[in-house]
């Protein structure tokens, strides 16, 4: 992240580097024609990791789960690691590393 979080110029950069990164594969979520989050597979340490974001507006709906299922159709990399960050409390609970 950049020292400036609204810097965007330094979040265009930063984006377009992951667009042309050719082992990342980020996808927007939408849902009824509105974007609500995105998913994306990118690779950490020589391990495929799977990243998401919904907007809180959406959480409990089942729209990270079916993003994931939809998502594991289209990007065919396996095994594909899933990992809480250290600071998200509420996915931490009875989850660890998971490998799908």
């Amino acid at each position: 992240m950049p020292p400036n979080h609204t810097d965007k110029s330094a979040y265009i950069n930063k984006f377009t580097k992951l667009l042309k990164d050719p082992t990342v594969n980020n996808q927007t979520i939408i849902l009824d024609d509105t974007i609500v989050g995105s998913i994306a597979k990118f690779v950490m340490f020589g391990d495929n990791e799977i990243t998401y974001w919904i907007d809180k507006t959406y959480w409990r709906q089942g729209i990270a789960t079916a993003a994931l299922k939809a998502f594991l159709k289209v990007e065919q990399s396996r095994p594909i690691f899933g990992r809480v960050a250290f600071d998200n409390f509420a996915s931490q609970k009875g989850s660890g590393k998971m490998r799908l």
